[in-house]
């Protein structure tokens, strides 16, 4: 950092390859806050990151320091800088406890010079690298240069797609969350990767296009699960074109073992397109939370089918698509289940297992409770012709609008006439006093009767 001083006095610099303060006297400084060497590495972790947490916040600032007589030198630009406030990346870095990196998208191949980057990054926890362009040696850099790595972002680095075989991976302890999506990464490579990772407990694999296990030629793949090996917790393979999913113990028994802790699994927007690949998780006994939108087997299926079918298949299943099942909701799922298989001849073999538990049960009686829009009703007028008709009346209606119609029909005004409602069942006659009350209100059914009436006029007698 640069400072000028009207009484040439001494300007000093904080040197952040040096770590040590400078010092030029009687003359302009044109000190720059970048470690020496980096200019010529912009496709670098270190480089990117120096830039971001380092420089650009110098350049930033640097006019708005003021000429201060009282002060000799300013030691430090981000942590005793008047300017500069609170726990920000940018302290964080200069302190060397900066636990989060983001440097997405800056087409980075490499890590850069090593013993530096140890030393500024050494207790980086969580390091977000989509879009680059690393390979798997710099990744294997990246592992031995951060032991407190916890979180690794790897997303679209499409130099990660060629054989791992011949890089010496280090050893990546507490690493916890591996997020490889949109790759086209062969099993081959996993197999090779993440057994460094011991303490992995969750891994992204969307739309990594995995459909076979050979390169040349091309065949369906099942998806063995045996990923489990790695001590996954959580496996996220959605986007992918999986097509079926073998049942975890025609992997082995060691497979099986593994597999025990497997809890949240997501297969969105994948092939699955038969039951039999749902029903193979349930070899995953603890496998709690599963994501199966979008996929080509829900098609023929309402929504109420769909989740019922999936929760009667699977015993052990809380969460379906981001939806909690409670006990009541598993309940009911798994009776529809019964029910829905009841008259099917080809029955899931969980069928009899739910049979044991809650019994035969009867089909539902369908009941229709959409309300009723029309009826068909008999309008009669004996004072009149012996009006007799059959209407379709629309239940939307009013007795007003009802009486309109009767109007037309029977020459009778509104004013002198009287209506009744005539249920077909035989109660007897109801006359309709409110022109502004709701047919539907009067629960209207097929062959219910009004009857239209006169109202009666007195005439005064004369006097005697």
């Amino acid at each position: 950092m640069m400072a000028n001083n009207s009484n040439n006095s001494n300007v000093s610099a904080y040197d952040l390859s040096s770590h040590t303060i400078s010092s030029t006297d009687n003359e302009e400084a044109t000190t720059t806050v970048c470690p020496e060497g980096s200019v010529n590495e912009d496709d670098s972790v270190l480089y990117q990151m120096e830039r971001k947490y380092f420089c650009c916040p110098y350049n930033d600032q640097k006019e708005k320091f003021e000429k201060l007589d009282d002060m000799p030198y300013i030691i430090d630009i981000f942590g005793s800088s008047p300017f500069q406030f609170g726990n920000s990346p940018l302290v964080a870095a200069h302190e060397r406890v900066l636990e989060l990196l983001v440097l997405d998208n800056l087409a980075i191949r490499r890590v850069g010079p090593f013993e530096r980057f140890i030393g500024l990054a050494k207790n980086v926890t969580e390091l977000l690298l989509s879009g680059n362009l690393l390979g798997w040696a710099e990744v294997s850099k990246l592992f031995r240069a951060l032991p407190q790595l916890r979180v690794l972002n790897l997303s679209h680095n499409t130099a990660l797609n060629t054989s791992s075989n011949d890089v010496e991976m280090a050893e990546a302890q507490k690493l916890d969350v591996l997020i490889l999506n949109g790759l086209s990464l062969s099993f081959a490579v996993l197999r090779h990767v993440l057994p460094h990772a011991p303490a992995l407990s969750e891994l992204h694999l969307a739309k990594n296009n995995f459909v076979d296990i050979s390169t040349s030629p091309p065949s369906p793949m099942p998806i063995s699960l045996s990923l489990r090996e790695l001590h996954l917790n959580d496996l996220f393979l959605a986007g992918n074109a999986i097509k079926t999913v073998d049942k975890i113990c025609a992997c082995g028994n060691e497979t099986d073992r593994l597999c025990g802790e497997l809890n949240a699994l997501s297969l969105s927007n994948t092939m699955l397109s038969s039951w039999e690949a749902i029903e193979n998780l349930e070899s995953i006994r603890r496998l709690e939370e599963l994501r199966v939108a979008n996929i080509p087997l829900m098609d023929a299926y309402s929504e109420e089918e769909r989740r019922n079918l999936v929760i009667g298949r699977l015993g052990a299943l809380k969460l379906l698509n981001g939806s909690r099942i409670d006990e009541r909701q598993r309940e009911e799922a798994e009776r529809f289940f019964i029910r829905y298989y009841t008259e099917v001849e080809k029955r899931p073999m969980v069928y009899e297992r739910l049979v044991a538990e809650h019994g035969i049960l009867e089909q539902l009686v369908k009941v229709d409770l959409t309300p009723k829009r029309y009826a068909k009703v008999l309008i009669r007028c004996d004072e009149t012709e012996w009006v007799r008709t059959w209407v379709r009346l629309r239940l939307s209606g009013t007795v007003h609008a009802l009486m309109q119609f009767a109007e037309r029909l029977t020459n009778i005004s509104i004013k002198m006439m009287r209506i009744f409602y005539m249920e077909r069942s035989g109660f007897s006659p109801t006359e309709l006093r409110v022109p502004s009350k709701q047919l539907r209100l009067l629960h209207i059914e097929d062959g219910d009767e009004f009857v239209v009436q006169s109202k009666m006029v007195l005439c005064a007698q004369p006097r005697q």
